[in-house]
């Protein structure tokens, strides 16, 4: 586990008398037939012999569990709803105004304190797969998109696009012998119409719902 606990000594709220001694540990937990080493953390009193958790150990403890629970049913691991915020350029706010579940929600979720809805996980899980919901998303709730999310959106539709097309033209374009590149005719036709050599020619090779569809 991946903690961020801040380890400053602590006297023992027990005797008073000796600092805290952290204690890395773990336990076996069980979630839906699953069971794991959890990794758990807690401190000793070399004074009195007392083992307790601190208040910071017990988060720590508790975003462990709640963190293998959405492994088991499948759900967005905080990484990774933190790794699609920030690729996406959005602010904890906006996506609390985005997606809903109250303003510290997102910071939760990545966090590990909260385990998101179902239908939060799938929707989040809408905009991973096509980032253009994230513009329908801000349309429905009226919130103004940055400048860069806008165009982080826009690189990730043309890469899409560009991918489908790619695999359209190897998939319906005739075969053909070595260009004199040393590269198939079939990669020759994709690169010049990626160059914006051949964009009259694209129906010729790709159906039109194809294109549609990646548009």
């Amino acid at each position: 586990m991946n903690n961020n606990v801040n380890q400053k000594a602590e006297l023992c709220p027990v005797c008073g008398e000796d600092v805290l001694q952290v204690v890395n540990g773990s336990m076996p937990f069980e979630y839906q037939g699953q069971t794991t080493a959890l990794e758990q953390l807690s401190s000793t009193c070399d004074c009195c012999g007392s083992e307790i958790a601190t208040a910071a150990q017990s988060k720590a403890n508790l975003r462990a569990a709640t963190a293998f629970k959405k492994q088991v049913d499948g759900f967005l691991a905080g990484a990774e709803i933190r790794d699609f915020r920030k690729r996406f350029d959005l602010t904890q706010e906006v996506c609390a105004l985005l997606f809903g579940g109250g303003e510290v929600a997102f910071s939760r979720y990545e966090s590990d304190t909260v385990y998101q809805s179902a239908p939060m996980d799938r929707l989040i899980r809408l905009c991973i797969h096509d980032p253009k919901n994230i513009l329908e998303l801000s349309k429905q709730s009226a919130v103004e998109l940055s400048k860069e999310t806008r165009h982080q959106i826009q690189m990730e539709a043309d890469k899409r696009f560009m991918s489908v097309v790619q695999e359209a033209f190897f998939a319906f374009a005739p075969k053909s012998p070595q260009s004199s590149k040393g590269a198939s005719a079939n990669e020759d036709v994709f690169e010049r119409y990626a160059a914006g050599d051949m964009v009259p020619a694209v129906s010729k090779f790709v159906p039109a719902e194809v294109i549609g569809a990646a548009a």
